[in-house]
């Protein structure tokens, strides 16, 4: 059974900015710069993503 404080810690590891290498080859200047974002300032982008999203379905 997993202890529930890493259980914790690992979700709250999650939540965390995290960089790519710039090596990395397979991830666009926008991903790599997305990934360095705080949580709160990626579930702004992802709202503002899905919003656009949805207006080209209402359309």
């Amino acid at each position: 059974m997993v202890d529930s404080e890493r259980i914790r810690a690992a979700s709250l590891r999650l939540l965390d900015p995290y960089s790519i290498p710039a090596d990395t080859v397979y991830l666009s200047d926008d991903q790599r710069e997305l990934s360095e974002l705080s949580f709160e300032k990626r579930a702004e982008w992802m709202a503002e993503w899905l919003a656009m999203a949805q207006s080209t379905i209402d359309d």
